[in-house]
């Protein structure tokens, strides 16, 4: 991205290309292993609040290249994807029908790898004002989801990014599994007794037709990640549209959890489908349901205990079935009437492997400057004090083919976890030096040659046939995150919390709130950022 285009460019656009580089890279699939995937692209998108500042500043109308339709494109060209890329804009359901998508095309055999963005950040005065004047944003500031007193819902900021490939490809080539996507639907509710109205009919159709694509018995899902806006007409439609489809295979009443992510952390509109995904999969992967917030008493006009759901309004543990894995559901409701509905389950149990043994690993370190490769030399050293020995294999592994290849890089060797870290910290340092591809290292020190440096990348690119050998498997490793500063670069460095097992498709969630909201203090808008790390797998 060019200077000069750089302020063109709705900021939307940026937080979304970071997340899903990091997505990639925390998925193992920056580098080498993803060379010879056929990937494809789904941006949920669904403004750009920040023509109103651009024009508040006098910044000329013409974008260019910075039209919302360019969003997935420009990534596409970058990343050298031959697959769709496409932007997905049906308001609040955006994320999810774009995840229905990128599923038909995985299950179809079109592309190996799905990668699905999705972000919301209300830029202008004007978003705001628009959604206070069709009186959604409530007065009282809480999203009350289910609750008698619910009377709208707060804006929320964040970005989403998925990672799908198929079942066997994932297993073949060692990725970490954080959840299984086990069916999917789609559907628009028609006409309605106005435009804006919820049909709970359709809703009980899509929730029908995602439980039959699965294949799943209801009484398998323990969390329903609701749509749950918070209004005094659709949360009771909502209810009644899941009941329907439930009441048609079970007359089981209150054993199924019911939340919604909104009431924590505000509406993410298109991007608010995938944030009911991390729910649901931090849910299973931790074995604890969250309590949806700001319930005092329940909707007078939803009787909970004529139906299969409870409301989760405490913390409480989710045990595993005995008879199978646990399960559960998202919701994601458009405004203009497009229904999505996915069902969700944990991880399979990690196969049995072979690892052949090794006498020493290397370690491939690169970045697009010599500041971010020593600092994510510090993130790696200290990443491997956590690592046990049977998985140093597996780190270096996830290094070498998992990152993208930068600018500037070293290698540094070692035969156990220890002596890489010490390794590791010289760069850090600055006692070893980082070489600059082309040839030109930044210090003399112990560090590996530009000959070594380019004999370890070719080594790289070789090395997902021969991981298939030995049994190595793409796991936990800091990622270095392609956040945009005054240069081109990308350099801001991330280190990646521990997660359990290893994984495919990975879910990255930055939360982002404006100036007038909970805080302040990132960059000139005024944002703070948290984050969460999930992975997904398509059945």
């Amino acid at each position: 991205m060019s200077a000069r285009e750089a302020p063109l460019i709705d900021p939307q656009a940026r937080i979304v290309y970071e997340t899903i580089w990091e997505a990639l890279e925390d998925g193992g699939r920056g580098g080498a292993r993803a060379g010879e995937d056929r990937t494809g692209l789904w941006i949920a998108y669904s403004h750009d609040h920040y023509h109103e500042e651009r024009f508040r500043h006098g910044v000329s109308e013409g974008r260019g290249l910075g039209l919302e339709a360019m969003i997935a494109n420009r990534l596409s060209y970058l990343m050298d994807w031959r697959g769709p890329s496409t932007v997905v804009n049906t308001l609040c359901s955006s994320s999810l029908v774009a995840l229905h998508s990128a599923l038909q095309h995985l299950r179809s055999g079109d592309i190996d790898t799905a990668v699905i963005g999705a972000v919301h950040a209300g830029i202008s005065p004007e978003y705001f004002r628009s959604m206070g004047d069709m009186r959604a944003l409530s007065p009282r500031h809480r999203s009350r989801a289910f609750d008698s007193t619910a009377d709208g819902f707060v804006p929320g900021e964040g970005a989403v990014a998925v990672v799908l490939r198929r079942c066997d490809d994932a297993l073949r080539d060692g990725d970490r599994i954080r959840g299984v996507v086990k069916g999917a639907a789609v559907n628009h509710g028609g006409r309605t007794t106005r435009y804006s109205a919820p049909s709970p009919r359709a809703q009980a159709e899509v929730v029908s037709a995602a439980l039959a694509d699965a294949g799943v018995s209801v009484e398998s899902i323990g969390l329903v990640e609701a749509h749950g806006t918070g209004t005094s007409l659709g949360d009771p439609i909502e209810v009644e549209g899941l009941t329907r489809a439930w009441r048609a295979v079970t007359d089981r009443s209150q054993f199924c959890a019911l939340g919604s992510l909104k009431s924590n952390v505000g509406h993410l509109e298109p991007a608010a489908g995938l944030a009911g995904v991390v729910k649901v999969l931090l849910s299973m992967e931790r074995g604890v349901i969250p309590p949806s917030l700001h319930v005092v008493r329940p909707n007078d006009h939803i009787r909970f205990e004529d139906t299969p759901f409870f409301l989760a309004d405490r913390v409480m543990e989710w045990p595993r079935p005995e008879d199978g894995p646990r399960r559960g559901a998202v919701s994601a409701f458009g405004m203009g009437g497009v229904n999505a509905h996915v069902i969700l389950e944990e991880p399979p149990a990690t196969p049995v492997r072979e690892v052949v043994a090794q006498e020493s690993y290397l370690v491939r370190v690169d970045a697009a400057d010599e500041t971010t490769v020593r600092t994510l030399a510090g993130a790696y050293a200290d990443a491997l004090a956590a690592v046990g020995e049977d998985h140093v294999g597996d780190f270096a592994f996830t290094a070498n083919t998992g990152r993208a290849e930068g600018r500037f890089g070293t290698v540094v060797s070692g035969g156990d976890a220890g002596e890489l870290a010490v390794a590791l910290r010289d760069v850090a340092s600055g006692a070893s030096a980082v070489t600059r591809k082309g040839g030109r290292s930044s210090a003399r020190s112990r560090s590996c040659s530009p000959d070594r440096a380019r004999s370890t990348g070719a080594w790289a690119r070789g090395s997902t046939a021969r991981s298939r050998r030995s049994g190595r498997r793409s796991t936990s490793a800091p990622t270095c995150s392609p956040a945009t500063s005054k240069s081109p670069c990308w350099t801001c460095c991330s280190p990646m919390p521990p997660a359990s097992s290893a994984a495919l498709v990975l879910l990255r969630w930055g939360l982002w709130r404006c100036r007038w909201g909970w805080c302040g203090g990132w960059s000139r808008w005024g944002w703070v950022r948290m984050w969460w790390w999930v992975t997904v797998w398509v059945s």
